[in-house]
This record gives C-alpha cells, sequence and structure tokens, in this order.
C-alpha cells in the first residue's frame, strides 16, 4: 500500500523545530522570550563525518617585507578583499598583505610628526573595508581607507576607559570598565561586575550599554596586606565585536548572548557541553607553577599557607576563548585541557553546528569565510604568521 505523503505544514513545523522527520529527538529548539530569541541545542547539525575541517598545513605564510617577517604579531584581521592587515609590535607598524602573501603597505602611525604608534594593540576591521588600529599608550585611534590611506587620530578623552573588548563596524569602541583598587578580601571566589561602554563620535558620545561579570578572583592576606590573585580555573565573561552586533559569553555556562550595538538582547544560545571535571594531577600542576612565582616574592610560610587556601571548583570552565568569524558565526575554544585544539561552532542563528580541530599551537587571530589566520611558533620560538583553508563538506 502506498504511504502517503506527509502534509506539507507538518514538514514545515518539522523544519521549524529542528527535526527531521524520522531524526528522533530534536537537534534544537528555538523559542522567543520577552522579545529574545533562545535557542537550545541539544546535538550538533552536522552529521558524522561531514563536519568542516581546518587544513593541518597553511595555504599561506606570510614572510615578505622591508623589514622581513613579522616579529611580534599581536592582533590581525582578514579583509574583504581576501588579504589580511596585521599588528607588529616589534616594528609598531600596521601592515598590509594580499591574499596569496605578497607585502603590500605599512604604517607606523598616522603620517604626522609625532602620530607615530607607540603600542599597537588592537585591529579591527570597518563594516566600509577600511581598517581601525588602537593605540593603547596614547589612547588614541588611527582610521585607514580600504587603500591604506591614513586619516587623522582621534584620541579618547575618558581617564580610565579600561579594557578594549571590541570594535563596531562604524569605528566605535567597546570597553570593559576598569577593575577597582578597592576589593573585599575573602577567600570565596568572587566575580565583581564591571559595565560595558561605547565610545563612540563625532561629537563624542559614552553609553553604558550592559554589565557583566569580571574574572572570578580570591583575596588571601591578613590584616596588613591582601593578594587579589585569579581563581583556578576561574570563569569569565568574553565579549567581542563586529557589525552592528555584540557577543557575550560567561564560560560558566555553555551560552552565547547576541545584542545589538546598543546593548539590547537579541538571542540566547546555548548548547550541551558538559564541562570536564578536574582532577587532583590537575590541582597539583596549577599549585606548581604558583609555587614557582609565589616564593620568589612571598616568605615561605607565607606561600604555602597560600598554596594550601587554593579554591578549586569541580571543573573546569564551559570554554575558553571566543571568536565571531566574518559571517557572525560564533566559535568558542574548548577548555579540557590548556592547549585544547577544539573548537564548537554555533551558527549565525545560534544553533551548534559541530566541533572543528586546528591545528596543534595555532594562535587565531581571525576567521574568515575560507580562511583562519593565526599565529604559530616553531621550536625555536619564532612566529609564523599563517592562514589555514577551512574545508566545508
Amino acid at each position: 500500500m502506498k504511504r502517503p505523503a506527509p502534509h506539507p505544514l507538518f514538514v514545515l513545523a518539522l523544519l521549524a523545530s529542528g527535526c527531521r522527520p524520522g531524526a528522533g529527538s530534536a537537534s534544537f529548539v528555538e523559542h522567543d522570550s520577552a522579545g529574545v530569541r533562545v535557542v537550545d541545542s541539544a546535538r550538533p547539525l552536522w552529521r558524522a563525518g561531514r563536519g568542516w575541517r581546518v587544513d593541518s598545513f597553511p595555504a599561506v605564510e606570510f614572510r615578505a617585507g622591508p623589514a622581513g617577517p613579522p616579529r611580534e604579531v599581536l592582533v590581525g584581521a582578514i579583509l574583504p578583499s581576501g588579504g589580511i592587515v596585521v599588528a607588529d609590535e616589534g616594528s609598531q607598524e600596521v601592515r598590509w598583505y594580499d591574499g596569496g602573501g605578497r607585502y603590500l603597505r605599512a604604517a607606523r602611525g598616522d603620517g604626522t610628526p609625532g602620530g607615530e604608534f607607540g603600542s599597537l594593540s588592537a585591529l579591527a576591521v570597518l563594516d566600509d573595508g577600511g581598517v581601525l588600529a588602537w593605540d593603547g599608550a596614547s589612547r588614541r585611534s588611527v582610521r585607514f581607507a580600504a587603500d591604506g590611506a591614513p586619516g587623522p587620530s582621534v584620541v579618547l578623552t575618558a581617564d580610565e576607559p579600561g579594557r578594549l573588548e571590541g570594535v563596531f563596524g562604524d569605528g566605535s569602541l567597546l570597553f570593559g570598565g576598569a577593575s577597582s583598587n578597592v576589593f573585599v578580601v575573602s577567600p570565596v571566589p568572587r566575580r565583581e561586575p564591571f559595565a560595558l561602554v561605547r565610545y563612540s563620535g563625532p561629537p563624542p558620545r559614552v553609553d553604558t550599554l550592559r554589565r557583566e561579570l569580571g574574572p572570578e578572583e580570591f583575596t588571601w592576606g591578613g590584616e596588613a596586606f591582601a593578594l587579589r590573585q585569579a581563581a583556578p580555573f576561574g570563569r569569565r565573561t568574553f565579549v567581542a565585536a563586529r557589525g552592528k552586533r555584540l557577543w557575550i559569553a560567561d564560560s560558566e555556562r555553555f551560552e552565547v548572548r547576541t545584542c545589538d550595538d546598543a546593548g539590547r538582547l537579541l538571542r540566547v544560545a546555548r548548547a550541551s557541553v558538559a564541562p570536564r571535571p578536574i582532577d587532583a594531577r590537575e590541582r597539583e600542576r596549577f599549585r606548581a607553577r604558583l609555587a614557582a612565582r609565589a616564593r620568589g616574592s612571598l616568605p615561605a610560610k607565607t606561600a604555602d599557607s597560600l598554596l594550601a587556601s587554593l579554591p578549586f571548583p569541580a571543573t573546569r570552565p564551559a570554554f575558553s576563548e571566543l571568536r565571531i568569524d566574518s559571517e557572525g558565526r560564533a566559535w568558542l575554544r574548548g577548555a579540557a585541557s590548556d592547549d585544547d585544539r577544539q573548537w564548537t561552532v554555533l551558527d549565525e542563528r545560534g544553533r551548534m553546528l559541530g566541533t572543528v580541530l586546528l591545528p596543534p599551537g595555532l594562535q587565531v587571530l581571525d576567521i574568515g569565510q575560507d580562511f583562519i589566520l593565526g599565529v604559530w611558533k616553531d621550536a625555536r620560538g619564532n612566529e609564523h604568521l599563517r592562514l589555514h583553508g577551512i574545508r566545508r563538506r
């Protein structure tokens, strides 16, 4: 007997819920909550053997330039043209290359007398195809047009802006508020709140977008002094900005929140990724690393007391790094070990696609549509700036 075809509305309902006919439970579930889209992923959308793969060997290695290859690359970005731009700490210059690795140009400032960079710390590709460079020492930003021509510097007048967390597509700057020198002495790990503040203009404008939790810390000491230390395997909040969007992810849980550039929450994406328990060997390795530092700067009895009081959580954080690619997908690096190479990818709708394994030792700078830009160090500690291809199946 011929089986009747499913009604079109039934098929649409299955697709909307993340189900496939005969697939069992849904891969993901979406619903609205007070105007916010909530996405819960139970398992990856990629089928076994059909996930993306990153090439082990680089497609391009960037070596050329009048001053030789980049020596100390801090940050970098993949341009819409397929080329790249990087900030070299060693030479304090911004360098442009085409997608084949050919050196194009460099800039050491805004082109005016005294306008040289002193402490390059951030780069961002803007909506118009240009590039913004941030000099932390002078608290100024320099915009470069798509052809590399520099514009005038803009100095940030805020006294203590905190840490630069990202740059929106219009060139406005996103800072995480500076931490206070006043803190509560407590052996229990705490997370102090901080403000995400956007600086835009001209004319100058300052907007507090959101308040989030800072890194997990504990304090130790006595009546005369106190030390504030990063908590072992502590949780922290990761922030990224791109175009007109803001992404926030707290490593307490496997969750990414997407906001607009005014800080309004648009989406919450969660995935069923369990954190890994911390075993006794990991605790001892952490104590040994801290002991080497503490005993060099504290009296022996004081250092031993500090090491004995370390507060360890039961599990590692849910993830250890957040990157947003050029298509708006979120990549979260695993935290199963200090050199975890596995990244979980959420698509632009917040659904979990699956995991991608990156080459050993590759420090990710940016993720484009077809390539990952990163730095790899050889056995001698020399840096190699590379593009690795992304294979989509």
